[in-house]
């Protein structure tokens, strides 16, 4: 008489192993980031489980993310950022989506933020772009990098690999002609017409990739016809 149910287990269990390995391999595929980019935040110290950022609940541990935090947002996972926050968090990683609030004035700091393949960051859209008078700050923590972990320095900084939208209130117009040609020293740009410009239109607030300080605000205050910084 042939063991026909022991073999029968033998198989099954044969085919659960090559499922088993199947499953291990789709997961290293998934987290596997191109042209050598490191998972920065491969060792999360807190993870997305629901929705609003400043909610405990949302997170595992039931806390909100504190400065250090490495935070990982899961697949699946929509969680609205609206807090103002100087508190620099390590790294963030979005498999899921991270989206701004635009009804008030918004900051984020880090130092390392990618977008997954998959994942979405968006600070406004073009139907529901950040209004006019409100800011939506994106700081990048001035941070060096770690050269074992990340020796092509792709750290310190915004990394696209999924999709990135930002949209804010238009503005018009969007340059001006200079009066004169400036030079080295010049704290005053007289222009030709009007001119509105505020401060916090544009600001560069990032650290680059070598962690020297933080760059100053490129921005320029209009006077009348003069802009100066």
């Amino acid at each position: 008489m042939r063991p026909v149910c022991a073999a029968r287990t033998v198989v099954a269990a044969a085919l659960m192993m090559c499922a088993t390995e199947l499953t291990v391999a789709v997961a290293a595929a998934q987290t596997a980031l191109p042209g050598g980019v490191p998972d920065f935040c491969a060792n999360p110290s807190i993870t997305s489980a629901r929705s609003g950022w400043s909610d405990p609940l949302t997170w595992s541990p039931a806390r909100v993310p504190v400065a250090g935090d490495l935070v990982r947002i899961d697949a699946g996972d929509t969680v609205t950022y609206t807090s103002v926050s100087d508190a620099a968090l390590t790294c963030i990683s979005i498999f899921g989506q991270l989206a701004f609030g635009t009804g008030a004035p918004t900051r984020l700091t880090v130092g390392t933020l990618t977008v997954m393949e998959g994942g979405v960051l968006t600070i406004g859209t073009m139907s529901a772009p950040v209004p006019a008078g409100i800011s939506a700050e994106l700081v990048i923590a001035n941070q060096p990098p770690n050269t074992s972990s990340d020796p092509n320095r792709f750290g310190t900084g915004l990394l696209g690999l999924g999709t990135v939208t930002m949209y804010g209130a238009e503005k018009t117009p969007t340059w001006t002609r200079l009066a004169i040609e400036p030079r080295a020293g010049d704290t005053l740009l007289p222009h030709v017409g009007n001119f509105t410009r505020n401060v916090g239109d544009v600001d560069d607030r990032g650290a680059d990739g070598d962690g020297d300080a933080a760059r100053p605000s490129s921005v320029m205050r209009a006077q009348g016809d003069r802009l100066s910084p």
